[in-house]
C-alpha cells in the first residue's frame, strides 16, 4: 500500500500542476491579441522610417478589419516605403486581424472611420487632415 500511496502521489500532484499550466481561453485570447499587436507595430514602424518634414511626401491606406466589416484605421506612410511590400503586409495584418474577430467573436460598433483627406506634419510626425462630410 506505502508503494502504490507512493507513486499516486507525486503521480497526482504532477496531474494537477501540469493542469494549471495549461493555458486557459483568456490566456490563449490575450496571446493572439499580443501578436497581433506585435505585427501592427511591425508594420507601423516600416510605414515611417523618417520623420515627417514635407506633409506631401506621405500616403495612407486603410488598415485592419473591424467585426462587422470596414477597416479599423488608416495608416500614414513615407513615399520612400516600398507600396507593395507595405500593401501586402498591411492585406496580411487585415486578414490576421478578420481570423482573430472570427475566432474570438469579437464585436464592434460599426462606425465607419472617416477617410482622412490629407496629411500634416506635427512634431515631426504625420498626423491626418479631415474635411466635413458633405451636408454637416
Amino acid at each position: 500500500m506505502k508503494k502504490i500511496m507512493g507513486s499516486l502521489i507525486p503521480g497526482i500532484t504532477c496531474f494537477l500542476f501540469a493542469c494549471s499550466h495549461t493555458p486557459s481561453l483568456e490566456d490563449a485570447k490575450k496571446e493572439d491579441a499580443e501578436r497581433l499587436q506585435n505585427v501592427y507595430i511591425e508594420i507601423t514602424a516600416m510605414a515611417a522610417p523618417v520623420s515627417c518634414t514635407k506633409a506631401s511626401d506621405w500616403k495612407w491606406m486603410p488598415i485592419g478589419a473591424k467585426a462587422c466589416g470596414g477597416p479599423t484605421g488608416y495608416l500614414p506612410y513615407h513615399i520612400s516605403v516600398d507600396e507593395d511590400y507595405l500593401k501586402h503586409r498591411v492585406n496580411a495584418y487585415t486578414d490576421l486581424q478578420k481570423a482573430f474577430n472570427k475566432k474570438w467573436g469579437a464585436i464592434s460598433d460599426c462606425s465607419i472611420p472617416f477617410a482622412p483627406s490629407g496629411i500634416q506634419c506635427e512634431n515631426n510626425k504625420p498626423v491626418f487632415t479631415y474635411s466635413a462630410p458633405p451636408g454637416i
